[in-house]
């Protein structure tokens, strides 16, 4: 979902470009503790004004008087503690009010969590961090924006982690993510602090060494930037503390000692995570559950809804007493997503990322054109190659002696566009950290030397994804993939992988 300030002064009666019939107002009178409930199709889009009163979209405060904009396909909920009155201009699949909500279970739970931070703050410790699981469609997602909104409130910044690789927050269907937001999410503005691992599968095909290979690169890229701030600051503490002898730098080394104290920088340790678990299946295993935990750091498992899920995790960390279990009741208005309307978001998204129906059409203003909008280029692939992962089964016989049971490995493959239906196939944009190093061992590799053929795997299963590419067809004749790219000079790095994603222009 997408939700902006759109511009008052565009005369959207002559443009209706952007998906609101304007034709179409409702005045809804919000009571105490009650919400409102909006769901658009894909046809449709609506702006929302506070007219009176107080309200907030997943802990985010509406601005009063302001129109925002919320696009085709957006599902969410305006809630009230007080008293609100609202404005809403186009056509809606559902809107109605209701006083059964879980907000009071949702804030009591934040209000735990910024207890544990102040704590942690003052003992300059990191976290904590909260792993939020459950079934499909139990408001997973809704309580991680709720949570990561209302510790952006109280000027912290949870970093936001999404794992879900269909229905994702932050980085495109298909990958699995982080971000360290500024601003209230969802929002379009993610991309300055974000990691993205392209993983290329729908969840119904979905490999779960490779998956877990992503999410484990994931975790430790977060580890490690929570790690290195602050590192940085205890060096430039040690530094200063060992120049005491220079006056002229005492000022300086007393301002970094107050900074320590009360700066961003235990405000970014304490903040934590807020972390959406995947479902695979109907919904978590003990097993991934205990991975996660591991992987991140837990502090907080939140089971959504399930009864089962919850005794069972309860068994499983009986013995972890640094993580606590809680289990919460499910909004009764979360949106219930359909394997068809699953697919008919994934497709949206790409309709706007490379094709921009958002981007180009002018959707919320004239000047809010997309500065990501694409362009169709063509990849000579004697120059980017396009490489893809293959989970291959490891057979007893070619395992060393005493292996009880067949290993599955993850290899890298390089495809040949002639064996690879390519067309409308999502790819993502690699960016490994060892350029050189990467095309020695691919350099060696090609001439038959494969002593270094573990290590280039490893290279690009490890590398971030910066951007996606569409392919349009294969030419050939010319050995080149038409695609849309981001950038008229096509993608900076070489390294493509392809997977199974697609972007089903006809759907």
């Amino acid at each position: 979902m997408q939700s902006k300030t759109y511009d008052k002064s565009y005369d959207y009666e002559e443009d209706k470009v952007d998906g609101i019939d304007y034709d179409i107002v409702n005045i809804f009178e919000l009571e105490t503790l009650q919400e409102l409930r909006i769901d658009t199709d894909f046809r449709n889009a609506v702006t929302v004004t506070l007219l009176d009163g107080f309200a907030e979209v997943f802990g985010a405060e509406l601005p009063p008087n302001t129109p925002i904009y919320y696009a085709k396909g957006s599902k969410f909920a305006i809630f009230t503690w007080h008293h609100a009155k609202i404005q809403v201009i186009g056509k809606t699949e559902d809107s109605y009010l209701s006083k059964e909500t879980r907000m009071k279970e949702y804030i009591e739970l934040h209000s735990h969590i910024q207890e544990e931070r102040d704590n942690n703050m003052r003992e300059r410790k990191p976290g904590p961090n909260v792993l939020i699981c459950g079934e499909s469609n139990s408001g997973k997602s809704t309580l991680c924006k709720i949570l990561t909104n209302y510790g952006l409130k109280m000027g912290f910044r949870p970093i936001l982690i999404d794992l879900d690789i269909e229905n994702n927050m932050i980085v495109p269907p298909g990958c699995i993510g982080a971000s360290r937001p500024k601003v209230n999410v969802p929002s379009d503005d993610l991309t300055e602090d974000t990691i993205c691992y392209f993983y290329g599968l729908r969840a119904s095909k979905m490999d779960g060494k490779l998956y877990k290979r992503q999410v484990s690169e994931l975790a430790g890229c977060v580890n490690k930037k929570i790690l290195n701030k602050e590192e940085e600051m205890k060096k430039e503490l040690f530094d200063m503390v060992h120049t005491k002898e220079d006056p002229s730098k005492m000022a300086h080394m007393k301002s970094i000692f107050t900074d320590f104290s009360t700066s961003k920088l235990p405000v970014e340790l304490a903040s934590g995570c807020i972390i959406n678990s995947m479902v695979v299946g109907s919904e978590p295993s003990e097993r991934t559950v205990r991975f996660l935990a591991d992987a991140f750091k837990i502090s907080y498992i939140i089971v959504m809804e399930s009864e089962r899920t919850y005794i069972k995790l309860r068994e499983c960390f009986q013995e972890s007493s640094s993580i606590k279990i809680v289990k919460l009741p499910k909004s009764p208005g979360v949106a219930i997503l359909d394997e068809a309307n699953r697919r008919k978001a994934t497709n949206y998204f790409f309709k706007n990322y490379f094709y921009g129906e958002l981007n180009s059409a002018k959707a919320l203003s004239p000047s809010f054109l997309n500065n990501l909008d694409t362009f169709e280029v063509g990849l000579k692939l004697d120059e980017y190659k396009l490489y893809t992962y293959e989970l291959v089964k490891i057979p007893l016989s070619a395992l060393p002696h005493g292996s009880k049971e067949e290993v599955n490995k993850i290899f890298v493959k390089k495809v040949d566009p002639e064996q690879m239906e390519l067309q409308d196939r999502v790819v993502g944009v690699l960016d490994p950290v060892n350029v050189e190093l990467l095309e020695k061992y691919e350099e060696e590799i090609e001439e038959g030397e494969n002593s270094n053929k573990e290590e280039f795997y490893d290279i690009l299963i490890s590398s971030v994804c910066r951007s996606l590419i569409h392919i349009s067809y294969y030419d050939p004749a010319n050995n080149q993939l038409i695609a849309n790219a981001t950038s008229p000079e096509g993608p900076k790095s070489k390294y493509l992988i392809v997977k199974d994603l697609v972007y089903e222009k006809k759907l």
